[in-house]
C-alpha cells in the first residue's frame, strides 16, 4: 500500500494523465510522460516540506541536541547507525539532518571530538600515545598517527613536546 498525500494539484496530474491515457490525441505518450514527471516533481515537494518541517520540531525539541550529546558521550565507539537506532532515525536521514543543523558531516563531528580528547590527553597527561589512541577509538596507531599529523599538522609526539614546553599549538 502506498499513502501518497493529495492536493489540488496532484489530483490535477492525475486526471492529466487518465485523460491523455483515454483520449489518446496525438503525442498523448508524451503528455503521459510529461505529466507524470509534473506528479512525481510534486511528491518530492511535499516530502521535502515534511522533511524540513520534521527538521524543525527535532532541533526545537532539543532532540538533535540529545543526539550531539550522545555522539560526545559515545564518541570513541559511536557509529551513524548506531546514533541512528538508538533515536529510530534512518542513517540517511540522520546523516542529512546533522549535515543540514552543524554544516557537518557525522564523521567530522566524531574526529573532532576524537582530536580534541587525544589533544588534551597528549598536553595533561602521561599516557603513551598508543593508549590515547586506543582511548580514542582507534584501534590502529598507525591510523591514528595518519589522521593526527593530517588534523593538526604535526605528529602526536610532536604535538605533546611542543606543548609542553609552552607553545601554543592547537588542533
Amino acid at each position: 500500500y502506498l499513502f501518497l498525500p493529495v492536493n489540488d494539484e496532484i489530483v490535477g496530474h492525475i486526471h492529466s494523465i487518465i485523460r491523455e491515457h483515454c483520449e489518446e490525441k496525438p503525442f498523448y505518450e508524451q503528455m503521459l510522460v510529461s505529466n507524470l514527471i509534473l506528479l512525481l516533481g510534486e511528491f518530492a515537494r511535499i516530502q521535502k516540506q515534511e522533511t524540513d518541517l520534521e527538521s524543525e520540531r527535532l532541533v526545537g525539541s532539543g532532540k538533535l541536541t540529545d543526539m550531539l550529546r550522545y555522539i560526545q558521550l559515545h564518541y570513541a565507539t559511536v557509529t551513524l547507525q548506531s546514533v541512528a537506532e538508538h533515536f529510530s532515525y534512518s542513517d540517511a536521514y540522520l546523516s542529512r539532518l546533522i549535515k543540514k543543523e552543524t554544516g557537518k558531516s557525522f564523521s567530522e563531528i566524531v574526529s573532532g571530538i576524537r582530536f580534541h580528547t587525544a589533544c588534551n590527553y597528549l598536553k595533561h597527561s602521561t599516557l603513551t600515545i598508543e593508549k590515547i589512541s586506543d582511548i580514542v577509538g582507534y584501534q590502529n596507531v598507525g591510523n591514528f598517527f595518519r589522521a593526527f599529523k593530517k588534523n593538526c599538522g604535526v605528529s602526536p609526539s610532536d604535538y605533546r613536546k611542543q606543548n609542553q614546553a609552552g607553545a601554543s599549538v592547537s588542533p
